[in-house]
């Protein structure tokens, strides 16, 4: 399998070397979304709910900066900045009623870095979808709910980011964008999307 993948990559590479997009006529009524850019630290933050929502949600333990002790328990860590980056992924809905969060590699003992969203409902808080990878970027969407490009390690490919959109109460994978940090021409991401897409979800990065 290792052998297959990075023949892969190199088929991938060599496409995209050799191809070209062409492009096509805009239309005058078609939705242009606005890219979000994710940083790669994490930030403080800058709601000071936060800690209290995700400890509602089950992610963590609000409890007072002072109580902290030089060692942390990573398997129940306490709501800090470092371990937690929350983003609203629709601003026309408040951070208590649904929010996602990408958490640290290292907590909880998972090695790399998750991404969850949460919805509230019937005031109790519920998984919408949880991806092994890193939220990178959103895009608006007509719908209210941002796309959202999540890069997911490999261990033959390098990474894989997937742009996922929301359907009907959950996000789906759409397109594959990259391989390895290298951009899909969108000529060729038809045919490379579904074999990728089989891929992660056989790996179980993301439901």
């Amino acid at each position: 399998m290792k052998l297959f993948w990075g023949l892969f990559l190199f088929f991938v590479l060599m496409l995209n070397a050799c191809s070209s997009d062409t492009t096509s006529e805009k239309n005058e009524d078609q939705f242009i979304p606005d890219t979000i850019l994710v940083p790669v630290q994490f930030e403080l933050f800058t709601d000071a709910r936060i800690p209290s929502i995700l400890d509602e949600a089950g992610l963590c333990r609000d409890i007072p900066k002072d109580s902290i002790k030089d060692s942390i328990n990573m398997f129940d860590p306490p709501c800090m900045a470092n371990f937690y980056r929350v983003f609203k992924f629709n601003e026309s809905k408040d951070l208590n009623e649904i929010f996602g969060v990408t958490i640290a590699s290292g907590v909880h003992d998972f090695p790399i870095r998750r991404t969850i969203l949460m919805v509230k409902e019937n005031k109790k808080w519920v998984l919408m979808n949880r991806f092994v990878g890193d939220l990178v970027e959103m895009r608006t969407n007509p719908s209210g709910y941002h796309d959202l490009i999540i890069r997911h390690p490999d261990l033959e490919a390098g990474s894989f980011a997937i742009r996922y959109v929301y359907n009907e109460g959950k996000y789906l994978p759409k397109i594959a964008e990259e391989v390895d940090d290298k951009l899909i021409k969108k000529s060729l991401r038809d045919s490379l999307t579904p074999v990728i897409i089989d891929r992660i979800e056989k790996n179980k990065m993301f439901q």
